[in-house]
């Protein structure tokens, strides 16, 4: 199974049962580098999430061709910028809103305080997009669906010959 479609920036992503669409959902500052740990911890019974193992037993049961690792949303790391009693970092701002979405794999559910939940449901952490980066996903999503394939058949083609001439 390759991982090499996840890119190392900082973001939120999933790991899907294709089977029956159950996911674990996770936040990382560097997606590539988070994922590789976690499938290395499958492919060796390893994985514990808060002393449990659900998405190991499932891993188990259904062999890793039943699984995708897939990018659910590429997320500013504020990290060191926020004090997390005062307001949640992005990643877990986003991570919780995901959580909420669908994570059956997820034991815990709550990754932030509860008196932060309206952050969550007012997506505060998408609110520093910049004006650019809203035109070119407004474009995108002007495009049909052949002409964002080919967009993604590019992108993936040109983040692939970066990453062999770097």
């Amino acid at each position: 199974m390759g991982l090499n479609h996840i890119p190392a920036t900082s973001g939120i992503y999933a790991i899907v049962n294709k089977r029956n669409g159950h996911r674990y959902v996770g936040q990382a500052q560097n997606m590539r580098d988070r994922v590789a740990q976690q499938y290395r911890a499958l492919q060796t019974g390893a994985h514990i999430v808060h002393g449990r193992r659900v998405l190991q037993e499932v891993w188990n049961s259904y062999g890793p061709d039943a699984f995708d690792f897939v990018v659910l949303e590429f997320v500013e790391d504020n990290s060191r910028e926020t004090n997390y009693r005062e307001r949640p970092d992005n990643l877990s701002l986003a991570e919780q809103y995901y959580v909420d979405q669908k994570s059956e794999y997820n034991p815990d559910k709550s990754i932030i305080p509860a008196r932060h939940r309206e952050l969550v449901e007012s997506l505060a952490w998408r609110a520093r997009a910049t004006p650019r980066l809203d035109r070119i996903k407004q474009e995108i999503l002007g495009l049909t669906k052949i002409e964002r394939r080919a967009l993604r058949n590019w992108l993936e083609n040109e983040v692939r010959t970066r990453e062999l001439s770097s």
